[in-house]
């Protein structure tokens, strides 16, 4: 459509949508467009063009309800007020306006003002937001920053602007999105009492000196955050570049459920300690709800919950160190948690994780964090028992994942199942990883319940198990590895008297880039692959056979490039045969490798993904 018509006329319409596909041809609006309208209750205009003046037939619209003019050009929108009796809804996101006018505070039935995204918008008067006593809604332009502060005899008769003042007076108000450029500037008697969603940005350039200056802590005192307060993300900012510590007080921790702290380069603590001169001294803290905690990219992190640093003797200052790198102590709880996200954590080690990983936690992920030398120590493989997804990539100081020195098993004891009943590992990109662990279990690990197994990029891995082990892994059903360069075998002999190896639900089997790879197990034994549908061998120049015994297996698809192959009955004899032609060779230099060449058993991982950062 070129032009809207003069005018149209269709008395029964209930609502209108109009959307300029390409918002940079405007689309301007007759001035008696809406005369034939007079019953809508809905009208939602995109990228089109009002200006200067809305049209004189849209303040015929007595009974519209709804009014949004998203990403419009916009004049003058005086005449809203006539939509007085009915109008509920206002939304005038990323529209040019510049000026709000006195006439919006008429609308006193808004529910919702949405005027987030108005980069131009320069001006409110006073006494409007105000007005608008049913407001439950209030989005405000991030870029908005003409706030006015009040008078020092406490009655603002001199504010010609919005004030924050205003705020108090929306008693319904439960979602506010608000950027506020000075922090003296936030009413001091101002609460969340009905809150339930909100974004607050506070300080810009101007307040960033104040930052620097002060003493590196940021306190929020007798503020009621949210009640129940569920959620607190500190998202990279740089207000918060010089910030060490973060204490929040007289705030109840009771209906907390998430804690993201992302990007804050300096921070050394969450919680702090004033006045508490030793570790005794410290008051026990419990996250009661809380079911995720992300600590993402906080590379001078030393704790979690840190006690306050107090002189120390020549002797005593090494295991002080020492005790400021362990991120949680028994001074913190989470007995609900479930999710354990830390990424770039600097010198942080995990061997006192106890007060994190309580029996409820269900995945633990850890990246980057690179203190790290093993995962799992013995004294957390009680406390893991309900773990399902255990993630680990680019810890360059890993060299084994499950660590069993240390750990106990009475006589008589049945395989120790609830040790760890994780079903989903992935390993990735773990330069010094030697082993997955320190010794042969004997049946200590309890991965019975083991279904997915991923490991890519671990230069050092030799070997993944024994036979021993592997006959414990009667879940497991995808098995992918890539790109572990000096691995040679997958599964390796060991002292037991293993004939038959059985993969009762094993389907997948991929194996790509092992360019020292020579056999799935060079021992004579016999392998049971009942349920197997399809083996992935790709760029394996150096496999010749499966195993040196033989194989039961159903017919399964066969791939060695692309996403489809032969339908093969006998692993050991194809693979015999490729490595006779050749076929498993390096891809040769003009041959490309296709995008479905390139599947990852984790695309089945994620199919109930509920939130993605990146």
């Amino acid at each position: 459509m070129r032009e809207f018509p003069d005018e149209l006329v269709c008395p029964a319409l209930h609502t209108l949508r109009l959307d300029c596909i390409d918002d940079k041809s405007w689309l301007q609006v007759p001035d008696r467009f809406f005369g034939g309208t007079e019953n809508l209750t809905v009208l939602d205009l995109k990228s089109v063009t009002m200006s200067p003046i809305l049209p004189a037939s849209l303040a015929k619209l007595a009974k519209l309800q709804m009014l949004c003019l998203d990403g419009c050009e916009l004049g003058d929108i005086a005449i809203l007020k006539d939509l007085k009796d009915h109008l509920e809804i206002l939304s005038l996101q990323r529209s040019n306006i510049k000026v709000l006018p006195q006439e919006v505070g008429e609308l006193t039935r808004l529910r919702l003002l949405a005027m987030d995204g108005c980069e131009e918008l320069e001006v409110i008067p006073k006494g409007v937001i105000s007005k608008l006593l049913r407001l439950e809604e209030l989005y405000m332009p991030w870029e908005f920053s003409q706030w006015e502060g009040t008078t020092a005899d406490g009655t603002g008769s001199d504010i010609s602007c919005v004030s924050l003042d205003e705020l108090m007076s929306l008693t319904r108000l439960t979602t506010l999105y608000v950027w506020i450029p000075d922090p003296s500037l936030w009413p001091k008697d101002f609460t969340f009492e009905n809150q339930v969603r909100f974004n607050i940005g506070v300080g810009g350039l101007g307040y960033s000196s104040y930052i620097k200056n002060s003493t590196g802590v940021l306190r929020l005192e007798y503020i009621h955050l949210a009640n129940p307060l569920e959620r607190i993300v500190l998202y990279p900012s740089k207000s918060f570049s010089h910030l060490t510590d973060l204490t929040v007080t007289h705030c109840s921790w009771k209906y907390l459920k998430r804690l993201l702290i992302w990007r804050c380069m300096d921070l050394e603590g969450v919680i702090g300690n004033e006045g508490e001169e030793d570790h005794e001294d410290i008051i026990p803290i419990s996250f009661s709800r809380l079911n995720d905690l992300w600590l993402t990219d906080l590379p001078n992190l030393k704790s979690f919950y840190p006690k306050k640093e107090k002189k120390a003797t020549s002797s005593e200052s090494c295991s002080a160190h020492d005790a400021q790198t362990v991120l949680f102590t028994d001074k913190v709880a989470f007995p609900k948690l479930e999710y354990l996200l830390l990424y770039t954590l600097g010198g942080i080690v995990l061997q006192e994780l106890l007060g994190a990983c309580e029996p409820s936690i269900k995945t633990m992920v850890f990246s980057e964090c690179d203190e790290i030398s093993t995962v799992v120590s013995p004294r957390l493989f009680r406390r893991l028992r309900n773990v399902d997804l255990l993630v680990v990539t680019s810890c360059i100081g890993v060299t084994e994942v499950f660590h069993f020195d240390g750990l106990e098993v009475g006589e008589g004891q049945e395989c120790v199942g609830s040790l760890i009943q994780v079903r989903k590992i992935e390993l990735d990109t773990l330069s010094q990883l030697t082993c997955l662990w320190n010794k042969d279990p004997h049946g200590l690990l309890g991965l019975q319940n083991l279904e997915y197994l991923t490991i890519k990029d671990c230069p050092l891995l030799r070997n993944l198990l024994t036979a021993s082990v592997a006959k414990a892994l009667g879940g497991l059903k995808v098995l992918y590895l890539r790109s572990c360069s000096t691995m040679e075998e997958v599964i390796a002999t060991d002292e037991g008297h293993e004939e038959e190896i059985v993969f009762p639900k094993l389907e997948w089997l991929i194996l790509k880039d092992l360019s020292n790879l020579k056999s799935f197990c060079s021992a004579n034994y016999n392998f049971n692959l009942p349920s197997l549908q399809r083996v992935v061998v790709k760029r394996c120049p150096n496999m010749q056979t499966f195993t040196s015994g033989s194989v039961r297996m159903p017919p399964t698809n066969f791939i060695a490039r692309g996403d489809d192959g032969p339908v093969i009955e006998d692993l050991n004899r194809h693979l015999e045969q490729q490595h006779l032609k050749g076929d498993q060779e390096t891809i040769e230099s003009n041959e490309t490798i296709q995008e479905n060449d390139m599947f990852d058993p984790e695309d089945y991982w994620f199919s109930n993904l509920q939130l993605l950062l990146l």
